[in-house]
């Protein structure tokens, strides 16, 4: 089965110019690795493009029975999941969601386990540029659901 041919697991970092040494581990490990599975078909084509090496999509999986319907009443939102980072294209969000005029635009919700420092501190001032609201929300791997 798959569990018998996957000899190492390693974690896929993106790169950034801000860690070269992240960059230079990250290309051993994925040119190293028997097995690359990803968790989009993003990921996979960007680690193909900058690795030539071909990946397998695996999604996380969720267990529904931990969610219950709270029958809230149901606001348009955006949101958004993932870690605050310069490839994930949040400022291109605010954007888009900037041209809907104000009255009918919906509230934006990130939600975020990481972040890089200079691409959070400008994601935090675009909606007061463009008059968006904005929640951001950290997630935790203790969080009690």
């Amino acid at each position: 089965g798959l569990s018998e041919s996957i000899k190492k697991i390693f974690r896929f970092f993106c790169i950034t110019a801000d860690n070269l040494i992240t960059a230079h581990i990250s290309k051993i490990n994925v040119q190293h690795a028997s097995l690359v599975l990803t968790n989009s078909y993003y990921t996979r084509e960007y680690i193909y493009k900058v690795y030539g090496v071909p990946a397998k999509v695996i999604y996380p999986g969720v267990d529904l029975s931990r969610f219950k319907n709270l029958n809230l009443k149901r606001k348009p939102y955006v949101m958004s999941v993932g870690g605050i980072e310069e490839n994930k294209g949040f400022a291109d969000i605010v954007h888009a969601l900037a041209r809907i005029p104000a009255d009918k635009r919906p509230p934006l919700t990130i939600v975020a386990g990481r972040k890089q420092p200079r691409i959070y501190n400008e994601l935090v001032h675009l909606p007061k540029k463009n008059i968006l609201i904005f929640r951001l929300s950290k997630i935790s791997a203790t969080m009690n659901w």
